[in-house]
C-alpha cells in the first residue's frame, strides 16, 4: 500500500480524545489489523497504531488527524471500491458503537419512549439538534442546524472531516454516514441527505440537505 496523502499541518482544533478512539477504532474494526497499520504508517500517524488516545474528554484528537484519516479512506476506497463506501461504513461504525451514548445524544436516548408521540419529523428535528449540541460541546467542531419547508440544513462551519484539503467535489461522506446512522438511530427510518455545500471547495461551510420525508421502508 502506498497511499499518496499529504500531510495537513495542525489546525489547533481539536476533537474530544474519545472521539478520535472510536473513529481510530471503527477504522480499525472495518479494514482488519494489518491494513489499519499500514495504512497509519504510509500518513504518518504511526503513532495510533499501538496507542490510541485515551478515554476521556480532554479536547486533543487534531481535526488534522480526523482529515488525514478520513482522505486515506476515500483513497483506499478509490482503489477497492465498496458498497457502501469505506468512508461511510466508517461514519456508520463511530456513530454506532459510542456516538450515541454521548451528551445530548444520551438524553434524547434517555427520553425515547416519551418522545414516540411526536410527529416524525419532529423527532428528525429534535435528533439533529441533539447531535449538533453533542460535537459542539466535546469538540471544536461548530455545528448549526436550520429548518426550511420540505427539508432540515445541517451546517458543519468549522469541519474537521475535509480540514485543510481542496476537492472538485463534496469531501465528507464520512460525515454523510454518521448523520445517516445517526438519524436512523433516532427516528428508525431512513432520510436522504446531500452534502450541497463543503468547505474543500471553497465553501463557507459543509452543508447537508435532510429531507423531512424519510426513504420508502
Amino acid at each position: 500500500m502506498q497511499l499518496a496523502i499529504p500531510s495537513i499541518p495542525p489546525s489547533g482544533y481539536h476533537y474530544s480524545n474519545n472521539i478520535g478512539r472510536i473513529y481510530l477504532q471503527s477504522i480499525r474494526d472495518l479494514l482488519g489489523g494489518p491494513t489499519y497499520a499500514e495504512m497509519l504508517t504510509d500518513i504518518g500517524l504511526h503513532q495510533y497504531i499501538r496507542d490510541l488516545p485515551p478515554n476521556n474528554f480532554e479536547k486533543h484528537f487534531e481535526f488534522a488527524h480526523f482529515s488525514m484519516l478520513t482522505a486515506a479512506l476515500e483513497q483506499l476506497q478509490a482503489v477497492n471500491p465498496r458498497n457502501p463506501s469505506l468512508p461511510v461504513e466508517a461514519g456508520r461504525r463511530c456513530f454506532k458503537d459510542a456516538l450515541k451514548s454521548f451528551g445530548a445524544l444520551a438524553g434524547f436516548s434517555q427520553q425515547s419512549l416519551a418522545l414516540q408521540v411526536f410527529p416524525l419529523n419532529i423527532k428528525l428535528k429534535l435528533g439533529l439538534q441533539a447531535m449538533a449540541i453533542t460535537f459542539n460541546t466535546f469538540s471544536d467542531q461548530r455545528t448549526e442546524v436550520s429548518e426550511q419547508p420540505d427539508s432540515y440544513i445541517y451546517r458543519i462551519v468549522r469541519c474537521p472531516v475535509c480540514w485543510g484539503r481542496h476537492s472538485e467535489q463534496p469531501a465528507c461522506i464520512m460525515a454523510t454516514g454518521l448523520l445517516a446512522a445517526g438519524l436512523y438511530w433516532l427516528t428508525d427510518r431512513e432520510y436522504r441527505i446531500t452534502e450541497t455545500e463543503c468547505c474543500a471547495m471553497g465553501g463557507e461551510a459543509c452543508t447537508f440537505v435532510i429531507d423531512k420525508t424519510p426513504l420508502p421502508e
